[in-house]
């Protein structure tokens, strides 16, 4: 992808539950994507406070999608496939960042 290729970076952050073994070390779950302006699809992921099969099993769910789509397809699909902890704040970091993409669509862009 060029670097001219208008993108947008988003985060949404949720609580970690009390039960995961990170939260010893870290209160707040992030998911950031990477996200071409144009069509709204995911081109880049990262979760902070996950291992890396859990990360990367997030990516790969999430990379592609297009946030101008219903979420309901990724929240179906994450909710009967993650089975780890801090599956409820991944949804809510997820929502986040949809009700930012909404936002932003909703202001033409102008973050301001």
């Amino acid at each position: 992808m060029s670097p001219l290729t208008p993108r947008v970076l988003l985060s949404g952050h949720a609580k970690l539950p009390q039960d995961t073994a990170v939260r010893a070390d870290y209160d707040v779950l992030a998911v950031i994507v990477v996200v071409e302006e144009r069509h709204g699809v995911i081109i880049d992921v990262d979760v902070t406070s996950l291992s890396a099969p859990a990360r990367d099993f997030v990516k790969d769910a999430l990379i592609g999608i297009s946030l101008s789509d219903p979420m309901d397809r990724v929240v179906e699909y994450l909710s009967a496939s993650y089975r780890g902890n801090a599956k409820r704040s991944i949804l809510a970091a997820i929502t986040d960042i949809y009700k930012q993409w909404n936002k932003l669509r909703e202001d033409g862009g102008d973050d301001r």
